[in-house]
């Protein structure tokens, strides 16, 4: 019998992406650190969903979170150990930026979020 332990990590990215609101999440904070409210007005999913499927990615390794007065904002994990897989995965869908970017113009970008924002991707700290 062959050994397809190493495509276990493999497996489980794909089943996280294979969500389409995981998917859309992780594009989203590809471009910066979000809250939890923030991905509900880019979604239209409830707080609960929302929280769902962040739970989910932590438990994953895929995304992580940083704590900021009593909310936590999430970005994705550059120690994931597939980060490099997945990064690329993500490269290849079109860009979700201008939606981050409207939801801030049109001022419906969260108070925790707008607050909380030190860590922008810059060139050179940007996931591919």
């Amino acid at each position: 019998m062959t050994n397809h332990q190493p495509l276990d990590g493999y497996t489980r990215m794909f089943k996280m992406l294979a969500d389409e609101n995981r998917l859309k999440m992780l594009l989203y904070m590809r471009e910066e650190e979000l809250c939890v409210c923030d991905f509900e007005a880019l979604l239209g999913i409830s707080q609960p969903s929302v929280s769902q499927q962040l739970k989910r990615m932590r438990a994953e390794g895929i995304v992580t979170s940083r704590k900021f007065e009593q909310w936590h904002v999430y970005r994705i994990d550059e120690s994931y150990p597939l980060i490099e897989v997945l990064t690329e995965t993500l490269s290849q869908l079109p860009s979700v930026k201008q939606d981050v970017d409207e939801l801030t113009e049109n001022g419906l970008r969260s108070r925790c979020s707008i607050n909380a924002r030190p860590i922008e991707f810059t060139s050179a700290n940007k996931l591919r």
